[in-house]
């Protein structure tokens, strides 16, 4: 998969984690979506990426609470 091959070069890449955690909840993998959502909001907070950080945040509560609307 493309996203793990972008994470073995670039381990602290955001974006990547959040385009995974995003393709996984699409597939049902709820799970290693939220992981990798979770991991995504570290990296944009660690990097000083603010509003980044903030809309994985969001992210992430909508998907707890609204399942449907990512599905």
């Amino acid at each position: 998969m493309i996203f793990d091959q972008v994470l073995a070069l670039s381990p602290n890449h955001a974006q990547t984690y959040f385009n995974r955690g995003v393709m996984h909840y699409q597939m049902g993998n709820v799970g290693e979506a939220i992981a990798d959502l979770q991991q995504a909001a570290q990296c944009f907070h660690e990097q000083g990426e603010t509003i980044a950080y903030q809309n994985t945040l969001h992210v992430l509560e909508q998907m707890q609470t609204t399942p449907s609307a990512f599905a």
